[in-house]
Parts: structure tokens; C-alpha cells; sequence
């Protein structure tokens, strides 16, 4: 059975994944993996469309295909007090916003902050690769910008830098579940439970050969420093298995209410249904 996995190209999912792709961990011989490399944006499009039976999804996406994808209990990108960070410049009415995707965790967790805390209800959201967004803001082209991957990391001066993984753990005294790694209900549950599994096996070899692992993740990643890529890694890649009962699957459930009182679109239309594989 060939099952095209998606991942992102950067050094978490690389970690991840490399144990996976390259056949580091046992699985089965009838099951062929396709390593589709992508930005996260894209991703989410791929599985809102049901293209991929395998993929790292960010949490906004998922909010739109619980019903058609099953939660990989492993390998969910989570920030504990920790998540994007929002930089901005200034906080108007008609504010330009540049987020990195329609679909992304980060860009609900802007519009809930602004909302919340600024009260402004006519956003302009334009979607920009992640990437160019410190630029876009430094150079005042627009009014806020929110950060994902190692961009997190960095320092910039002269503009407000929100920890909007603290602001939501503030709130909700919940951790911010910020992407998932899911498997489509048409490959079975058999199947399901087997790319389950190996999950799981990928993270236990990826800290069991840190090192190996961490030369492989640095061809992904944007930063040249070991150390800092590494704690990017561990930052959002846990040795955590989610339940139903878990925080992290609270959180998702507080994100999609919200999302609903304030009629963010299109997350407020959608119905919820939440499905783990074991």
C-alpha cells in the first residue's frame, strides 16, 4: 500500500520523520511511504482536499477534517506558555495583519488576540510566506506580523514582541496545540494503528540517536547553530501521547468554541468530531 506522508520542511517534522522515510524503524514490508516535502500552508490545503493519507497538519486545518482524519496520538507540535510570537508595530482599526497561511494555528491565535485584547473586529489578513513576515513588519510595510518555526526564536527590536503561546496559556491555563500529525479513515483502522505505531517508534529512535538525527534535521532548518536548533526541536517535538483526556485535546476543543463566539471563518461553520487512533 503506497500512503504519501506530508511533512514540513523544517527540522522538527525532519526529526520526526527521518526514522520513517528512511526505514530506520521496522514496519510493514506491504507499506511504501512517499516523503512529500512541503510548507505547512500547503499541506493543510492537501489535506482539507484529501489528498494525503499521512501528514502534519496545523490545528486550524484539522478543525476543518476531524471528521475525514484520525489523530496520530504521536508527535503533536504543542508550546507549553510558549508558541508564535505576534510582532507588531501598531494595533488600529483596519490593521493590516500578515499571517503565514489562511489555515494555520498561528493566524487563529492572532485574530483571538487582537480580539480579545484590542477589541478590533476588522482585521486585514493577508497571507504571506513565513518567512518574509519579519521583514514585511520591520520595514512598516504592515501593522503586526505573527512568527512560526525558527523564527520564533529570534529577537527583534523596536516593534512589540507577544508570546501568543503565553497569552493563550493565560487565558485558558491550557497548553496551545499548534500542529497534529494525522491519518486518513479510508486507509482502515489496521493500517491507521500501524502508521500510529510508528510514530511512536520515530520519536523513541529520534532521542535514542539524537545526534544522527539532529545532522540529518539540520539540512532543513534555516539556522546554522546546533544547539539552538535542537532546542527548537525539542520545544515542539514530545515524547507525549495524546488522549481524550489529555490538555492538548481540551485546548483544540477551546480553540474551535472560540473561534465560533467570534465568528472566525471558516473554522466558526464547522462541526467538531474528534477521533483518535490507538
Amino acid at each position: 500500500m503506497l500512503l504519501k506522508l506530508g511533512h514540513s520542511p523544517d527540522p522538527d517534522d525532519a526529526f520526526l520523520t527521518y526514522p520513517i522515510v528512511c526505514r530506520k524503524i521496522p514496519y510493514p514490508q506491504e507499506i511504501e511511504i512517499k516523503e512529500i516535502i512541503l510548507d505547512i500552508e500547503t499541506l493543510n490545503k492537501l489535506a482539507i482536499l484529501e489528498r494525503l493519507e499521512i501528514s502534519a497538519v496545523s490545528v486550524g486545518a484539522y478543525l476543518l477534517i476531524s471528521d475525514k482524519y484520525y489523530i496520530i496520538p504521536y508527535g503533536a507540535s504543542v508550546g507549553y506558555d510558549y508558541g508564535p510570537k505576534l510582532l507588531v508595530r501598531r494595533v488600529e482599526k483596519d490593521a493590516i495583519v500578515a499571517v503565514p497561511g489562511k489555515y494555520t494555528t498561528a493566524r487563529i491565535l492572532t485574530e483571538l488576540y487582537l480580539r480579545e485584547e484590542h477589541s478590533i473586529e476588522n482585521l486585514k489578513i493577508i497571507d504571506v510566506p513565513f518567512e518574509k513576515i519579519p521583514e514585511l513588519v520591520i520595514n512598516d510595510v504592515v501593522d503586526c506580523g505573527v512568527l512560526i518555526h525558527e523564527e520564533q526564536l529570534k529577537e527583534f527590536k523596536n516593534v512589540e514582541n507577544i508570546d501568543l503561546g503565553a497569552w493563550w496559556k493565560n487565558k485558558t491555563r491550557l497548553p496551545i496545540p499548534l500542529g497534529l500529525d494525522v491519518v486518513h479513515v479510508k486507509v482502515g483502522l489496521d493500517v491507521a494503528r500501524e502508521i500510529s505505531n510508528m510514530f511512536k517508534r520515530a520519536i523513541e529512535y529520534s532521542y535514542r540517536n539524537i545526534e544522527e538525527v539532529l545532522e540529518y534535521a539540520m539540512k532543513f532548518s534555516r539556522l546554522r547553530d546546533r544547539e539552538l536548533v535542537l532546542k527548537f526541536i525539542k520545544m515542539y517535538v514530545k515524547d507525549l501521547e495524546l488522549t481524550y483526556e489529555s490538555p492538548e485535546i481540551r485546548a483544540i476543543q477551546i480553540l474551535h468554541e472560540l473561534c465560533k463566539k467570534y465568528n472566525i471563518e471558516p473554522f466558526s461553520r464547522t462541526s467538531l468530531n474528534i477521533k483518535i487512533i490507538y
